[in-house]
């Protein structure tokens, strides 16, 4: 259903294998097409000539983490130009992080109880934030901002004393 390819691809690339595959099979190729921009690095275009070219494997084995970086990628939709810092990469492991506390905070709390309704209902509304954000072209930096208001809201519900088991159990859910 969902094929990828830089902006670059799209034609005459992608037309061909439109062609190709149609033409094969008699079928529709794919149903989305998703044609991410170009990255830069540190402000300028990626290039090997330039030395400033990244593998995953380059940035795994200087210690970074893949969650971290897979939060970076993702902390942008495809539609935009990533700038791709060390700095954002390190703000990335942070965000990701964060969201690691959390569900050791909520797990420490959970019990087996039902949540209450005015926690159930904020659970329902981040939810549907995350989903109408991925619905928007897949706005990946929307629904990840649904998730970190969620978090955010909830830890203020916790410092309040607004919080039972029952809610971090379906924070965590």
């Amino acid at each position: 259903d969902v094929h990828c390819g830089g902006v670059d691809l799209i034609f005459p690339h992608h037309e061909n294998e439109i062609a190709q595959s149609e033409g094969a099979t008699g079928k529709p190729f794919v149903h989305y097409w998703v044609h991410p921009e170009f990255l830069l690095v540190e402000g300028e275009k990626m290039a090997k000539s330039k030395g400033n070219q990244f593998t995953l494997r380059d940035l795994l084995a200087d210690g970074h983490a893949p969650e971290a970086i897979r939060y970076l990628l993702l902390s942008m939709s495809y539609r935009k130009q990533l700038n791709f810092t060390f700095e954002g990469l390190h703000q990335a492991h942070s965000a990701v992080q964060r969201l690691e506390d959390f569900i050791l905070r909520m797990r420490e709390k959970a019990d087996p109880h039902d949540p209450s309704d005015a926690f159930a209902e904020a659970i329902r509304n981040a939810r549907a934030g995350f989903v109408e954000a991925m619905d928007d072209d897949l706005n990946t930096s929307a629904a990840l901002a649904a998730v970190f208001d969620f978090v955010r809201s909830t830890y203020l519900k916790e410092e309040h004393g607004g919080i039972s088991g029952g809610d971090a159990r379906a924070a965590l859910e």
